[in-house]
């Protein structure tokens, strides 16, 4: 997925998912609306791969917050690399505040841990 330059504003739809009304773009919009597809599949044990590549400002690590949100309300397991610590932690960070801040069982927040590999 790729997060063009387009910064105009998301109108969200009446009855829509709560995760597309916190996009604050259309291409954001348009990323988190792939990740809920791929998270949503109905297929038993099949693993996806996704990956989100913008220009510096672009939203990436807001929309792939959500989606790791969207993951975890689906009951999905989550994988997240990156070069370094710093370079996850605002995805991290954005979904904590998004899953305290929704009306969840405490099960999604609980699963959100941080580790490093070896």
């Amino acid at each position: 997925l790729v997060v063009p330059e387009d910064t105009s504003e998301v109108a969200a739809a009446p009855g829509e998912s709560p995760l597309l009304q916190l996009c604050c773009t259309p291409c954001q919009e348009k990323a988190l609306r792939a990740i809920l597809e791929a998270v949503s599949s109905k297929s038993s044990g099949c693993q996806r791969v996704l990956s989100l590549s913008g220009r510096r400002g672009r939203g990436k690590s807001s929309v792939a917050g959500l989606g790791l949100v969207a993951a975890l309300q689906r009951q999905r397991s989550v994988v997240v690399t990156g070069p370094g610590c710093n370079s996850v932690q605002g995805m991290f960070r954005f979904a904590a505040n998004v899953l305290k801040e929704a009306d969840l069982p405490d099960g999604p927040l609980q699963s959100l841990m941080f580790g490093r590999a070896r």
